[in-house]
């Protein structure tokens, strides 16, 4: 009897030891993968306030394409009398209304752009007077002239590399001919920018209109168009 007893113990306590053995599984690595794809924006891109962010209303449709217009101010030079001699006259600020609220704000004359081709290769915007100004009846202001310059360029969301090639006084011509006024070197004018028309503190003075002393105009409202054109760095 006590043979089987310490039989049984025996028995017992091997089994405890067994089962409290350890065993280490071999190590396995796999590796997955990640990826992104970025397409081209085709979609316009609607303008927003230059100094608050906040969507604004177009005055006219933005332009297509990952190098866009958003926006470019209208220009008004207001109601004047005509008067003996060559009359300088300056481009009122700019009107626009917030879209959510419909609140009226003032704010210097603008064009704002946006680069998302993703291959900081620059840019170059230009602009061209669409003839005359002139009546409806066809009356033309002989010899006036708009006179545009660009006062400063600023970075809608804060990018720092600023393009640098502003350019001063292009006087625009009836004849529809091409003029720069910022060129935007490779590496720079990345994401949305505003071109102020005008110097700072004072920046309606950016752009002006001369009428020279070629006799009196007609009574009446003068009108013409301006297209602006942006493209590749040259």
């Amino acid at each position: 009897m006590k043979l089987n007893e310490s039989a049984v113990v025996c028995i017992i306590l091997a089994s405890c030891l067994f089962s409290g053995t350890t065993y280490l599984a071999a190590g396995n690595d796999l590796t997955s993968e990640a990826d992104v794809t970025f397409k081209a924006n085709t979609k316009p891109i609607r303008p927003v306030d230059p100094g608050e962010g906040e969507e604004i209303e177009a005055n006219r449709p933005p332009t297509e394409g990952p190098l866009s217009i958003n926006y470019a101010s209208n220009l008004e030079f207001g109601k004047q009398k005509k008067a003996l001699g060559e009359q300088v006259f300056y481009a009122q600020n700019d009107q626009i209304t917030v879209a959510s609220t419909k609140e009226l704000k003032t704010v210097p004359n603008f064009v704002q752009i946006t680069d998302l081709r993703g291959t900081a290769s620059g840019w170059r915007l230009s602009v061209k007077q669409n003839g005359p100004l002139k009546k409806q009846n066809g009356a033309k202001l002989t010899g006036s002239s708009i006179v545009i310059s660009a006062g400063n360029v600023e970075s809608m969301y804060g990018f720092p590399d600023k393009p640098t090639g502003l350019k001063k006084n292009q006087l625009l011509l009836e004849d529809g001919q091409s003029h720069e006024i910022l060129n935007a070197e490779p590496g720079t004018g990345v994401s949305t920018w505003n071109i102020y028309l005008g110097k700072s503190g004072d920046l309606s003075s950016g752009i002006r209109l001369i009428v020279p002393d070629e006799g009196v105009p007609e009574v009446g409202r003068y009108q013409t168009s301006l297209t602006w054109v942006l493209t590749d760095a040259l």
